[in-house]
């Protein structure tokens, strides 16, 4: 017998209900490895949801495309844990898993609606009922996301109801996440109830408020060292350009550099010296002199 319109109507409105309250559910689980537990927990109930269903559907020969959409929330949960295990050693999936959470999951919940919507739309019958059911699912939803992104947070109200309790929590499970070294330095500067205990972290919050400042005044410094040398760079490139300025344009078009006229301090030499003159004056009269003498003799 197939599916009755009435109660596929009424699975069509179920599983809305259902993918708003796993989106919601998973806004509130707290991150790894503390929302192992709670996540595995959602994790079977979105497995048993559409096993419960599974025989209804194959009695009243439902369309597969529908059985398909009762397993979305299971795949949200899917890509929560992914993201949260991929952004605590890629730390550019980070921003990809806040995108994911933010709004009460709205981007998860947006694309289940907008499967289930397009399924209402392909099939035939009572195709404006459900597509009205949708909306007044859908529309309280989509107040409520915009309402937590403006710093109302009252998923972690709801997060600390019902997942703050020692009964989620398991050591064993935890140790297979170790720590992130940012995940080690927030739990130890932390506040804690214990007066000694809080003494120390207050020492090491203080410590690491100094190193703060230090970072921030070596990143100032080393600004201004850059502003220097393009300051530098900057008289570099007056002064070359002024260089550049002073060369002529010949008439051909070709550039040539204008070389100033330097008056010299004494006129070049040129010829034999004046010295090189008497000393060859003096070896010849003296050479006619001794000829003479010689012939006398």
């Amino acid at each position: 017998m197939p599916l009755k319109h009435t109660l596929e109507t009424f699975l069509v409105f179920l599983l809305a209900t259902v993918l708003i309250l796993t989106g919601l559910l998973i806004a509130t689980l707290p991150p790894l490895p503390d929302g192992v537990v709670p996540w595995g927990f959602l994790f079977v109930l979105t497995i048993l949801y559409p096993l419960i269903l599974l025989p209804l559907f194959k009695r009243r020969r439902a369309d597969y495309t529908f059985r398909i959409l009762h397993w979305f929330p299971f795949l949200m949960l899917v890509v929560w844990f992914g993201l949260q295990l991929g952004a605590r050693h890629i730390p550019s999936l980070e921003s990809a898993r806040q995108f994911f959470e933010r709004g009460w999951t709205f981007s998860g919940v947006f694309l289940g609606f907008f499967f289930l919507a397009a399924f209402c739309l392909r099939v035939l019958r009572r195709r404006g009922e459900r597509l009205v059911l949708l909306l007044l699912a859908f529309i309280p939803f989509t107040v409520g996301s915009y309402w937590s992104t403006q710093g109302v947070a009252a998923e972690q109200a709801v997060g600390s109801l019902l997942w703050d309790h020692d009964f989620w929590r398991s050591e064993s499970i935890s140790a297979l996440f170790p720590e992130t070294q940012k995940e080690q330095e927030e739990r130890l500067l932390a506040r804690s109830e214990d007066p000694h205990e809080e003494r120390w972290r207050e020492r090491l919050r203080a410590i690491e408020r100094r190193r703060e400042r230090i970072a921030s005044r070596i990143s100032t410094q080393q600004g201004s060292v850059r502003s220097e040398v393009s300051d530098v760079g900057s008289s570099v490139s007056s002064i070359t350009s002024s260089a550049v300025s002073s060369y002529s344009v010949s008439s051909g078009g070709a550039t040539e550099p204008e070389i100033p006229f330097v008056k010299p301090n004494h006129l070049p030499s040129s010829g034999l010296g004046i010295e090189f003159i008497i000393l060859s004056l003096v070896a010849g009269y003296c050479g006619t002199l001794h000829k003479r003498s010689r012939d006398r003799v």
